[in-house]
């Protein structure tokens, strides 16, 4: 496990649940700036959970076509949960692939 605890956070790219398993919790007015894409659950097997509450909020500043997306369950598993006033902003959603239609999204 992984514990970062600052209050703003900025990423080129963010991965979650690459190889593994991953959690990651954006809450308690916590800022995440997400500069380009994010994957969650990537790899077949793994499986990636990204949970936005308490005033969290995952910020994608990205522009472009290949920019501001969200990928949820590329080839492994991935959960996007956004509760008590989480807040994600994004261009793009993408849940689910080809390979394998087993993914899960809860909000």
């Amino acid at each position: 496990m992984c514990r970062i605890k600052t209050p703003v956070i900025t990423v080129r790219r963010l991965y979650n649940g690459y190889f593994g398993n991953g959690t990651l919790n954006i809450s308690n007015n916590g800022l995440i700036n997400n500069k380009e894409y994010s994957l969650v659950g990537v790899q077949d097997g793994s499986h990636g959970v990204v949970n936005v509450t308490d005033k969290g909020h995952w910020n994608f500043l990205g522009t472009g076509e290949a920019f501001r997306y969200i990928y949820i369950g590329d080839a492994g598993d991935g959960e996007l949960n956004v509760s008590r006033e989480g807040k994600v902003d994004f261009g793009n959603y993408h849940c689910g692939d080809e390979r394998n239609r087993h993914r899960q999204h809860y909000c």
